[in-house]
């Protein structure tokens, strides 16, 4: 779920870029970026609900988890697209 929500509003905002005349790389980044959201605001609004215990909370804990990791490797690859060698 996690990856599928990821890649779908990483490339539809890489598809929506291009089409507005910027390079894939810059669009796929930028949709990336916007793909991801704060695991601990989300947790602490289920936790103060009482709902963390329900199948949809851990469903998207799992999603906001693959986001963070999703985080980890962005920030990895980002100083490598400054300078292509």
């Amino acid at each position: 779920l996690g990856p599928l929500y990821t890649a779908l509003v990483s490339g539809g905002f890489a598809a929506l870029g291009t089409s507005l005349g910027y390079s894939f790389l810059q669009s796929l980044l930028v949709g990336a970026v916007l793909s991801l959201s704060s695991t601990a605001v989300v947790l602490k609004l289920l936790d103060d609900r009482r709902e963390s215990d329900s199948p949809t909370t851990q469903a998207a804990t799992a999603v906001l988890l693959f986001q963070d990791l999703f985080a980890v490797a962005i920030l990895a690859v980002v100083p490598s697209l400054q300078y292509p060698e």
